[in-house]
């Protein structure tokens, strides 16, 4: 299976356990799409996403780092990236 293939697997599989909630399966799926990755920008989209894992999980300083990893390998994302970030603190509160 090509390598982009396998990327857009990750990220259905990545749905799925989203809908369901499976939580730990969510988050394997989520690092394991990130090697799989062709292009920075996809790189940046996983990580994203595998940030939104950890914020669900309440893991927040890994969702912060994946966010900044995220905007350092796509710089079009870094105002997204800063603004989840900053909602992320403020819905911590």
């Amino acid at each position: 299976m090509p390598k982009s293939q396998a990327f857009l697997l990750a990220g259905n599989r990545n749905a799925i356990h989203a809908g369901k909630r499976i939580q730990k399966k969510l988050k394997t799926c989520g690092v394991k799409r990130i090697p799989l990755a062709e292009n920075p920008t996809q790189k940046s989209d996983a990580k994203m996403e595998l940030a939104k894992i950890y914020a669900r999980q309440g893991k927040k300083s890994a969702a912060r780092d994946c966010r900044r990893e995220a905007a350092d390998l796509d710089n079009s994302k870094t105002s997204d990236v800063y603004s989840l970030i900053g909602g992320m603190y403020m819905n911590s509160f």
